[in-house]
């Protein structure tokens, strides 16, 4: 009798099954457990980018014309206007001198007209060059307004004028005083119409000499 009681016993102990608490902590996804490490500090001296915005160029005030590059107006002359110009051979304006020979330092006029009075001009540039490079000093004109500007290291040596008011001018006398060294000078004009319509770098029909002796 003790025998069975004891076999059946361990027949007990061999047919239960034996649980264990689990822990299911390591289980949990490495994204919830990673922590996220603070910004490290930049290193001493580092500076980071300036942000800078394109700002659109300003427009011009109303009734006053752009300003015109000092290249195009010291060099080349030209006009910058989308069209082409037109053929000096064909221009409609004249360049008189007061004189064709003149001392140094002395002044003399130099004269912008339309051939008729239907040729008026909204625009000009006006030069006067000794060996390519302009030369003496403008000091005053019969319209107006007008700008000077310093070419070539010179003084006043380049003069423009810009109607903006329509006022359908047909001539325009300057005064240029001539250089304190003798040369030959050629005068140059860019004269403007219309928009569309102008003339670039027109030059004088004769030189003027200037000359120590006269």
């Amino acid at each position: 009798m003790v025998k069975w009681t004891v076999f059946l016993f361990l027949v007990g102990l061999v047919g239960t099954t034996l649980s264990f608490p689990v822990d299911n902590s390591s289980e949990e996804s490495s994204e919830d457990s990673k922590e996220v490490a603070p910004p490290e500090d930049p290193a001493p001296g580092f500076q980071y980018p300036e942000t800078t915005e394109t700002q659109p160029e300003p427009s011009p005030e109303p009734g006053k014309h752009p300003d015109v590059p000092l290249n195009d107006i010291c060099e080349t002359m030209k006009i910058g206007h989308e069209a082409k110009p037109e053929n000096n051979e064909q221009s409609p304006y004249t360049i008189i001198l007061s004189t064709d020979e003149v001392k140094p330092g002395r002044t003399i006029a130099v004269t912008i007209s339309g051939k008729s009075k239907q040729t008026p001009f909204r625009g000009l540039i006006v030069q006067g060059r000794c060996d390519g490079k302009p030369v003496g000093s403008f000091v005053g004109g019969s319209v107006g307004p007008l700008k000077y500007y310093d070419c070539a290291g010179g003084f006043k040596n380049a003069i423009v004028y810009i109607d903006m008011e329509e006022k359908d001018v047909n001539e325009a006398t300057l005064e240029w005083t001539a250089p304190a060294t003798e040369c030959s000078v050629d005068f140059y004009v860019s004269t403007v119409k219309t928009y569309d319509e102008f003339w670039e770098k027109q030059k004088s029909e004769y030189p003027l000499k200037v000359v120590a002796q006269n």
